[in-house]
């Protein structure tokens, strides 16, 4: 679990520590620097992107363009935009959901393999030069009908 912390994070953090003591494969790091994000996201498979509604979701678009299949809660722009375009069956609404689906994609590394190129995919209709494509449509769309002078 990576993410950013704040002065009202104490307690969040102290039940998070509780609930996962014992566990081998879970640890927290929080308010960690760009490159280490980046580096932990090349030695994981899953994105779990927590239930709170995002207007578009730079941080689900990132983790899709690294290859990690993105597990998302289904409101917001994150899931209509990015996720529901990868695979339909990577929306939650509740946090059992989320568990089986994170437990099925790990059972099934095949289909763990397609959903992280389709992820990619997806996540290149977000790119800088994708973004500029489309602006330069828009406008040679809107300057072929303005009247001739």
């Amino acid at each position: 679990m990576v993410g950013a912390t704040g002065p009202s994070s104490g307690p969040a953090l102290r039940a998070i520590e509780e609930a996962s003591r014992g566990l081998r494969n879970f640890h927290v790091e929080t308010d960690v620097p760009r490159k280490r994000i980046i580096e932990l996201m090349s030695q994981a498979s899953i994105y779990l992107h927590p239930p709170f509604a995002e207007h578009f979701g730079f941080a689900i678009a990132e983790a899709a363009a690294a290859g990690l299949v993105p597990v998302v809660y289904r409101d917001g722009g994150g899931w209509t935009d990015i996720v529901s375009r990868i695979d339909q069956d990577l929306g939650y609404t509740g946090v059992e959901e989320a568990a089986l689906t994170i437990k099925s994609l790990l059972n099934d590394p095949e289909r763990l393999k397609v959903l992280s190129a389709r992820a990619r995919e997806v996540a290149k209709g977000f790119s800088y030069e994708r973004f500029r494509e489309k602006l330069n449509e828009v406008i040679s769309s809107l300057s072929s009908n303005l009247p001739a002078k």
